[in-house]
């Protein structure tokens, strides 16, 4: 193990998002205060058995394929989607492009949202951490800036995103709404949130999961009581067919997966190259494999 860096305690409190994110690739920091150790942080790892590491490498092959959604891998292991973009560069693959099915009235619906043509007013929603964590992974969450629409991001996806810094992505995340928030972006509260957060404080062990995708379904429903409003509803993967709530979705509310989304900016010239966004996801978190092991950058 490679030796600790060495901060004092008012740098460690200045910076300790950063300093929590850099554990991955730069090991443990130890904490001075007055020249004297007070503590050390380590990267806080779950040694998975070869049974696990088996099944998430299959899985994770399997969701490369377009064979499995990212919510039932999610269901099976427990583990973050950073965790899955470890996986696929680990085996060198690429995150999935897939197309959600939808009605001919949605086909050519994000070009007419983003130039203005359509009747109503849309809104971008970001569904679910997958998006998010994708494109911070990358350094390309600007692009969901592209279409110049407004952007909603549930209270309850936001902390899911960024609970822990140290997560891949995370503190992109954090950093990037913590700008960006405002005209351009805004974090929805919901009353989902609120239960959590009432949850957590009598419960300490309260579990988050699903109740992104029950943020969003509140946000969405919010959104279609405006009846001059649309939405173009941004998931990970084409799981979205399977979400209740969006069974019966009207044709101005178009379900998009990222990659569909990013080859659709591609198309309407908003976006340079989406296939080097969804690469350098993976690529990114190969190089930060590579580090650790102490074979360098790629």
């Amino acid at each position: 193990m490679q030796p600790p860096r060495s901060v004092t305690s008012s740098q460690a409190k200045a910076g300790l998002g950063e300093l929590l994110s850099s554990l991955p690739t730069d090991g443990p920091v130890e904490i001075t205060r007055s020249g004297r150790q007070v503590a050390v942080l380590f990267e806080s790892v779950h040694r998975q058995t070869a049974h696990e590491r088996f099944r998430l490498a299959a899985l994770a092959a399997s969701y490369a394929a377009g064979k499995v959604a990212w919510k039932e891998i999610a269901a099976e292991t427990g583990v973050a989607f950073g965790d899955l973009l470890t996986e696929l560069a680990r085996q060198n693959l690429r995150l999935p492009r897939v197309t959600p099915e939808k009605r001919p009235e949605q086909a050519a619906l994000l070009g007419a949202a983003t130039s203005g043509a359509a009747a109503k007013q849309f809104s971008l929603v970001v569904t679910d951490s997958g998006p998010l964590i994708t494109l911070g992974v990358a350094k390309a969450l600007d692009a969901l800036l592209a279409p110049k629409l407004p952007i909603i991001i549930p209270d309850m996806v936001r902390f899911e995103v960024t609970r822990d810094r140290a997560k891949s992505g995370a503190q992109e995340v954090a950093d990037w709404i913590r700008a960006t928030e405002g005209e351009a972006l805004r974090v929805a509260s919901t009353e989902v949130f609120e239960e959590y957060q009432a949850l957590t404080a009598a419960w300490p062990g309260t579990k988050i999961a699903g109740r992104g995708t029950q943020a969003a379904a509140e946000v969405l429903c919010k959104e279609l009581a405006q009846k001059d409003h649309g939405a173009v509803l941004l998931f990970e993967d084409s799981n979205v067919r399977e979400q209740n709530f969006l069974v019966r979705m009207p044709d101005e509310f178009l379900v998009t997966s990222t990659s569909e989304f990013l080859f659709g900016l591609e198309s309407l010239h908003l976006l340079p190259s989406a296939a080097a966004i969804l690469q350098r996801a993976t690529a990114t978190r190969a190089n930060e494999i590579r580090k650790r092991c102490g074979g360098g950058a790629a």
